[in-house]
């Protein structure tokens, strides 16, 4: 059986991308067979197996899922041919070859040439294809109205806090102005009142002293 995986969208839409051996594993981190560097995939986000009978494809519990003919995953299931795959960004019909197809000799020279143009048709670099799909899947997140709403309220909220934290600044300030020349006026300013309890005692005091000397100096000439 042969298994290829055919891409859907994008610059290299149509082109082939064969399964070599009986597994392939999509996913970020090392040792994967399929490694886009998108965040949104996972370091091993699904597993595709092939068999003599079938072809089977199991998500690995990824983050954002396996998607097979647009439903989402949750246990291994096999893939049928014209089913579509998308993981992450990456999308995918599934073509299926039942039993080992072997091509026709070449009876001629066109023939040969023939042949090699359909084969050169069919391969790309997929490395390149890789970066080109995680630039895009970048630039489309960026555009996405969510985010951008997202980056508008978050600099919404900044800006607040920041209007909020002068307004304060201003009214502590002010405040201290006010303070200030408040107390600018009270030292250049004579405030009367009240003569402490002291000085009235002393005041008091001193009145009958007087008053007795008063009455002394009038018996005496008496």
């Amino acid at each position: 059986m042969r298994v290829k995986l055919k891409v859907l969208h994008g610059s290299k839409a149509g082109k082939l991308l064969p399964i070599q051996g009986n597994k392939m594993l999509i996913g970020r981190g090392e040792g994967c067979d399929l490694r886009p560097r998108t965040d949104i995939i996972s370091r091993q986000h699904c597993l595709i197996s092939v068999t003599d009978s079938q072809v089977l494809i199991k998500d690995l519990g990824s983050k954002n899922g396996t998607h097979v003919n647009g439903q989402r995953i949750d246990s291994e299931q096999g893939l049928q041919a014209g089913d579509t795959l998308k993981v992450g960004p990456l999308e995918f019909e599934v073509q299926i070859e039942q039993g080992s197809v072997k091509r026709p000799e070449v009876k001629n020279i066109a023939e040969a040439v023939q042949r090699t143009a359909e084969d050169s048709a069919n391969e790309f670099d997929i490395s390149s294809w890789l970066e080109e799909v995680d630039q895009e899947e970048r630039d489309q997140r960026l555009q996405d109205p969510e985010t951008r709403q997202f980056k508008l309220d978050e600099t919404s909220s900044n800006d607040n806090v920041t209007i909020q934290e002068a307004t304060a600044d201003e009214s502590s300030d002010s405040s201290v102005n006010n303070t200030a020349a408040e107390s600018r006026k009270i030292k250049g300013k004579k405030i009367f009142g009240k003569l402490p309890d002291a000085a009235k005692s002393q005041k008091h005091k001193s009145s009958r002293e007087a008053a007795q000397d008063t009455l002394k100096r009038l018996f005496t000439k008496g």
